[in-house]
């Protein structure tokens, strides 16, 4: 049965990363949506995006789902999965799937490789009020491990700098009197799989699997030899899999 699913990218990308998804997902309506500045470096160029707060985010998100008749299913890929689980505490979605999402607050996520990552860019003072990119060096080694050289380059090169002060809301949430990314984990009803992936190193699966422990109806699955990006080849092939096999259990 076809189903309407809304895909929120992650940090640094653009919707382009959903188009694999967008292929494989054959018999569904599949929307992905920009996150506010992050068409290209083009449409950031007269906004501090460094000072962008993920509400803003969210509130774009909560604003686009609610625009569709029926609930969706809402998929998010690593700072989309924080998104897209702040968005299901306020809006009825069919499903949420969370492919190696950021940790809400109340999970620590800062695991040495996080750090090794990071340590460069949050070591900087003032690092929550400008725009982060890693090098490309930083990204082969934690994002793109276990992808092939040639789409390792191209991924990297589609890139766009990222708000320091959402990449802050995420990494230091015990810090944010805001509580940005505090989720009602009760108030989210519908169904929830979240996915994380044995070589992860910017999102380890061991955190992925506290959060779906956060969750009284959600299941958990790790895909095997692959690292942080999952969204396309045979990762994103048996994560079709695992989204048909579970709309199958719910019927």
């Amino acid at each position: 049965m076809s189903e309407t699913i809304v895909c929120v990218h992650g940090m640094w990308s653009k919707p382009s990363v959903w188009d694999c998804f967008k292929q494989q997902a054959q018999g569904h309506q599949v929307f992905a949506p920009a996150l506010p500045y992050h068409e290209s470096i083009e449409a950031q160029q007269n906004v501090a995006i460094g000072e962008v707060r993920l509400a803003d985010y969210v509130d774009f998100v909560v604003d686009y789902v609610q625009g569709f008749e029926q609930p969706v299913t809402l998929v998010g890929h690593s700072m989309g999965g924080i998104i897209a689980q702040c968005v299901a505490a306020r809006v009825k979605l069919k499903r949420l799937i969370l492919l190696n999402s950021a940790a809400p607050a109340g999970v620590f996520s800062l695991r040495p490789s996080v750090l090794r990552l990071f340590f460069f860019h949050l070591s900087k003072w003032g690092f929550w009020r400008k725009p982060i990119k890693l090098s490309w060096q930083e990204a082969r080694w934690g994002i793109f491990n276990h992808v092939p050289e040639q789409d390792a380059r191209r991924h990297y090169e589609e890139q766009v700098p990222e708000s320091g002060r959402a990449a802050a809301e995420i990494a230091f949430w015990f810090l944010d009197k805001r509580r940005t990314t505090v989720v009602d984990f009760k108030r989210v009803t519908c169904p929830v799989l979240v996915v994380g992936a044995q070589h992860d190193r910017i999102v380890p699966a061991s955190v992925c699997r506290v959060v779906a422990g956060r969750y009284t109806n959600a299941s958990y699955h790790e895909l095997k030899g692959c690292g942080h990006w999952t969204l396309e080849g045979l990762p994103m092939q048996e994560i079709i899999n695992l989204m048909t096999l579970s709309e199958t259990c719910q019927k």
